[in-house]
Formats: structure tokens, sequence, C-alpha cells
């Protein structure tokens, strides 16, 4: 995943994590993870993940894997 990359789709972000577009849909699904519409697609938002990332707050991995 290049850094620059802002945006991708399900299919890109499955592969560049190692998982099946399933999960990902999945997580898409339960809000897991930030997507945006750009015109008829629905694509992941490299940029806020980054963001939530760099902010340094605690994941509640209890709470999270309730959701999953």
């Amino acid at each position: 995943m290049e850094s620059s990359t802002l945006f991708q789709t399900a299919e890109e972000f499955a592969k560049s994590l190692g998982v099946s577009v399933r999960t990902v849909d999945t997580w898409i699904d339960r809000n897991l993870i930030p997507t945006e519409k750009i015109g008829k697609r629905r694509l992941i938002n490299l940029y806020q993940i980054r963001k939530n990332l760099g902010s340094g707050e605690p994941i509640n991995t209890s709470t999270l894997m309730k959701k999953l």
C-alpha cells in the first residue's frame, strides 16, 4: 500500500491485509472501518484509518471482538 493512497477497494484492502474480501465486507457492514461513497463505488478511507492510528487512542479489544 502506497503511503500517498487515500482510498482502496475492498479487494485491494483485503489483499494488503491477507484476509478475504468477505471479511472486509463484514467489517464495512459493521462500520468497523471507514468508507466513502465515490460515484457508485464504496471505497475504504485509508486517510481516516491512518489518522485514527496516529491519534494514539487505545482500542478496547473486548468491545471490538463483540462486534465481530
